[in-house]
């Protein structure tokens, strides 16, 4: 954002008695010189030439310094832009990050749930097809042993590590 060169120099009137004011930096700078100036020339410190000479490096410095202000300040504010938008930016890369640690965060959370799934189907199908080899043993040789995983203790101890694996405590039926 450009500065208004109002700010260097506006509203400059001269009174009635030949004093100069104005708005802008400069014009408060010759305001003080010019007060200085006066008050040392009425005391007789400065004399006719003397006087052109300094009031005229006066000048000279006022419009160099008052410049350098004018445009420091400009340089400054576009700085403080700068600085803003650095600022957003590094929020909105935090964010990003964040962002993708909670992806990240996710996938392990499904990579665990798809291993303990795969766990609990793997027991599931093991225990079915147990009692699918039982069930069809006992349907052709009505003498056949009871496999050891089908018996009544061992039922329940599957049935409750399956519960546990999928949410503690949810049906315990021991």
């Amino acid at each position: 954002m450009a500065l208004p060169f109002t700010d260097y120099t506006s509203n400059v009137t001269t009174s009635d008695n030949f004093v100069v004011t104005g708005d802008g930096m400069f014009d408060d700078l010759m305001e003080t010189i010019n007060a200085h100036l006066s008050a040392r020339f009425l005391a007789g410190q400065i004399t006719g030439k003397e006087y052109a000479i300094v009031y005229l490096g006066a000048i000279q410095e006022a419009a160099q310094t008052s410049a350098k202000i004018f445009l420091e300040r400009e340089i400054s504010e576009k700085k403080s832009v700068l600085l803003d938008q650095q600022i957003a930016e590094s929020a909105a890369k935090t964010s990003l990050l964040t962002a993708q640690e909670l992806t990240e965060d996710k996938k392990t959370l499904l990579v665990i749930a798809q291993t303990l799934g795969f766990k609990i189907d793997a027991k599931q199908k093991l225990y079915a097809k147990t009692v699918e080899t039982y069930a069809v043993h006992e349907s052709v040789n009505k003498n056949s042993v009871v496999p050891t995983i089908i018996e009544d203790a061992n039922i329940t101890t599957l049935f409750n590590d399956l519960n546990e694996l999928i949410e503690p405590g949810v049906a315990d039926i021991s």
